[in-house]
């Protein structure tokens, strides 16, 4: 019988796969190595018995930050040129992690 950190481990897996059958970009790195993309050819270039890592590459996410405004659950802007209220639209940048 598997144990619960070898069925979270085999959950991983089946997230990876089925991401990269959505078409998603899937990132591979080494111990020590940054995480690169992999090429997604046929037959797939999958071999989870590798002392490495898989992962679905994370997408930048989208927000909107309001100036001059501070809540509980947002960011205040400070900045030259920026009206109070004014909306600012920020992408996220990654660090390839």
């Amino acid at each position: 019988m598997m144990s619960p950190e070898e069925r979270e481990r085999v959950k991983g897996y089946i997230k990876v796969l089925e991401a990269y059958l959505d078409g998603k970009t899937i990132q591979y790195a080494n111990e020590g190595y940054k995480w690169t993309d992999i090429a997604c050819d046929v037959p797939p270039p999958f071999n989870f018995t590798l002392a490495g890592q898989y992962r679905v590459k994370p997408e930048p996410r989208e927000f909107y930050i309001s100036a001059g405004y501070r809540t509980n659950n947002s960011w205040q802007a400070i900045g030259q040129g920026l009206e109070s209220g004014e909306k600012i639209r920020v992408r996220e940048v990654l660090d390839n992690e």
